[in-house]
């Protein structure tokens, strides 16, 4: 049985759609899942994708075709992704966090009070 691969697409066009870049990888082989970043590249504006691929073999495909192909104006790069390890100082935030008494995105603190505020 072979690994799931995961690869990383970086250059994208903004204007560029899952669905469209799911296409061109499945020329290549069977996409398992694929995942556009929220964000923008800061400096070059463009975006990335994680995309994980069913069989080891097809990864290695998209990666031949794919790296420097011009795909809407723009020159792809594509490599194996490498998931970034957490360091223990994250792990220890994150654990602290999970102990502060309030759910994940809410504040930790009350908002400050305007000054001149006073309780009735």
């Amino acid at each position: 049985m072979q690994k799931k691969v995961k690869i990383l697409i970086s250059n994208l066009h903004p204007d560029a759609l899952e669905e469209e870049l799911q296409e061109l990888i499945e020329e290549y082989g069977e996409v398992s899942d694929l995942t556009f970043s929220e964000d923008p590249d800061p400096v070059l504006e463009t975006f990335t994708a994680v995309v994980t691929m069913v069989y080891e073999d097809e990864a290695e495909e998209v990666l031949e075709n794919i790296h420097g192909k011009r795909w809407m104006g723009l020159r792809l790069e594509a490599d194996y992704y490498v998931e970034k390890k957490k360091s223990s100082r994250e792990l220890e935030e994150e654990d602290s966090e999970d102990w502060s008494g309030y759910a994940k995105g809410q504040p930790k603190s009350q908002p400050k009070r305007p000054r001149g505020f006073r309780n009735s």
